[in-house]
């Protein structure tokens, strides 16, 4: 994946700084794909660290050349067969994001109890749930039927013992392009 350069270069660290992100953060990037936002936030993360998660061996190998390319030291990749089982501690993680994801899961309910163990006391849950139902009218995505809109996902979350911190829109990432969306930040309990 080809991300526009002038976001990842020199808007990627705006964008981490005004999610809360700070540079020794603990940083779970759950179903990174590609692993573009995973490589921006390794570059942003100098003391931290990036765990890129996803089922998908093949996208993980492809993450994998790329920061051995890059040189960069922060950044694991980890293949998960399960998407509501993690393989981590529980209180492993300052920041969790799960960008253009949750529209893929089986079960999310059981994912954010998941994200609720692994996050630290006051950690952040960061989501950009794209492909969600908007203004009554359904959709469907790779064949699924998607019954459900930002406010139920905010009651699902909520509902795991976090707190809705913001919902804002942000230039980010999305299919190759730079576009302006909705994300959801979440605070642990």
């Amino acid at each position: 994946m080809k991300e526009p350069a002038n976001w990842v270069k020199h808007d990627s660290a705006r964008f981490f700084a005004e999610l809360g992100l700070e540079a020794s953060d603990q940083l779970l990037d759950f179903g990174c794909g590609s692993g573009s936002y995973s490589l921006a936030a390794a570059d942003y993360l100098k003391q931290g660290q990036v765990y890129a998660l996803d089922t998908s061996q093949r996208k993980l190998r492809k993450l994998s050349n790329r920061v051995n390319k890059q040189n960069l030291s922060n950044i694991e990749t980890v293949k998960t067969a399960e998407e509501a089982k993690l393989p981590f501690e529980s209180d492993s993680f300052d920041f969790i994001i799960a960008y253009d994801v949750i529209h893929l899961l089986e079960d999310r309910k059981e994912v954010y109890r998941e994200f609720n163990r692994v996050l630290k006391t006051e950690g952040t849950v960061s989501i950009y749930p794209t492909h969600y139902q908007s203004d009554s009218v359904p959709r469907q995505v790779a064949g699924r039927h998607l019954d459900f809109g930002l406010n139920e996902i905010i009651k699902e979350v909520e509902a795991e013992s976090f707190a809705l911190q913001e919902m804002c829109e942000r230039e980010l990432i999305h299919n190759r392009s730079r576009v302006t969306d909705t994300l959801l930040q979440f605070k642990k309990d």
